[in-house]
């Protein structure tokens, strides 16, 4: 399992928007073009010590005072643009690893950057996004400044949606070469013998050029014994690498509302005989089915929905 750390904490923040310097000449423009040179909050240096402490979860519309000024539809509070800044270390021993920060939720629109490099951005408040952050980073006594810009110019609810960052943060650490984040997908198939093949899915990170290793797989039952279980080498590049396979059960407990049956699919990367990475994957095995003139089917049973 990828260490998993909390980034609730410690968090300056600004509301409102910095004024853009204005480029003029072949210099301003040929060093404001450099990918370092982002607004003012997004750099190591910049001075936030007249910010504001707060800790995540964190929406600041809802602390404005409503005026018919502003949109009915969105609680008629003012929407501005944000930031968010806030600085970490990391021991010596996390180089070579894969670092991500977990966005649960953050928005509207959300920028990124780290020690002053953009890092990444999300262009919705309504899903949960990661940003690889390794290529930023500096180690052992360094500091490390992640910056957030949150825009809110347009909306996407007809209902009070707020801004920031409403939801958790996360830094994940992870080996040179383990499961992408939400790197594993399981699909059921229904067979004529009551067997079922699950399809897996697995996708492989990694930061090294050429990378051998074994993924393991086992699917555990609701009681908790193993039912499948597979194994196979893979050869893995800089990079993403997806790797299929497909495993057998025979005659499983089938889900549904009245018996919410979950199996569990735990995958491991395995390389030099260590287990590298080890993920869990809950889902279930049901048939569904539609019919234009009786309706929806769950196992073959009809049900209204």
């Amino acid at each position: 399992m990828p260490e998993k750390l909390n980034m609730n904490y410690g968090w300056k923040f600004f509301e409102g928007e910095f004024p853009q310097e204005i480029i003029k000449g072949h210099y301003d423009t040929y060093m404001h073009a450099k990918a370092k040179n982002g607004p003012a909050p997004s750099m190591p240096n910049f001075y936030d010590g007249e910010f504001e402490d707060v800790d995540l979860p964190h929406d600041y519309v809802i602390k404005g005072k409503p005026s018919e000024e502003y949109n009915e539809s969105q609680g008629s509070l003012k929407r501005n643009g944000a930031w968010y800044r806030r600085s970490f270390q990391l021991p010596e021993s996390d180089r070579g690893k894969r670092i991500v920060l977990l966005f649960d939720g953050a928005g509207m629109k959300t920028e990124v950057w780290v020690n002053g490099q953009p890092a990444g951005r999300n262009e919705s408040m309504y899903n949960s996004f990661y940003i690889d952050i390794t290529p930023y980073l500096v180690y052992e006594n360094e500091i490390n400044i992640v910056a957030v810009h949150i825009s809110n110019k347009s909306v996407e609810g007809w209902w009070y949606e707020g801004a920031g960052i409403y939801r958790s943060v996360w830094m994940l650490k992870m080996e040179a070469a383990a499961l992408d984040v939400w790197g594993t997908k399981a699909e059921t198939i229904e067979g004529t013998d009551g067997s079922w093949q699950v399809r897996v899915e697995s996708t492989v990170y990694s930061l090294l050029e050429h990378q051998e290793g074994r993924i393991r797989l086992r699917i555990t039952a609701p009681t908790g014994e193993a039912v499948s279980e597979a194994e196979y080498p893979f050869t893995a590049l800089f990079g993403e690498n997806v790797y299929s396979s497909s495993l057998k059960v025979e005659h499983p407990k089938l889900w549904s509302v009245e018996e919410t049956h979950c199996y569990r699919l735990t995958s491991q990367v395995i390389v030099n005989e260590k287990v590298w990475d080890e993920t869990e994957t809950s889902f279930g095995f049901r048939a569904i089915a539609f019919d234009p003139d009786k309706g929806f089917f769950l196992n073959g049973k009809g049900l209204k929905l």
